[in-house]
């Protein structure tokens, strides 16, 4: 989390234990409402549009586990 108004949050996303993702400067929580948390996460997947021509040829799996959210 951000000190409230100031631009000093983390996103940081490991994969693997290998960091793929590092944000330093993000601001979650604004002078106007400090006390916003994150509680969740939503992981979601999309394969094209509308239609059977995006249709993936073959079964597709995707396995989401051992997600970690940390206030430091």
């Amino acid at each position: 989390m951000n000190t409230p108004g100031k631009q000093n949050g983390v996103l940081s996303l490991k994969v693997n234990g290998a960091k793929v993702i590092f944000y330093p400067s993000i601001v979650f929580r604004t002078a106007e409402f400090p006390s916003i948390t994150v509680s969740g996460l939503d992981v979601e997947t999309f394969f094209g549009g509308s239609s059977s021509n995006y249709e993936t040829p073959i079964t597709q799996t995707a396995s989401f586990m051992n997600f970690v959210l940390s206030y430091i």
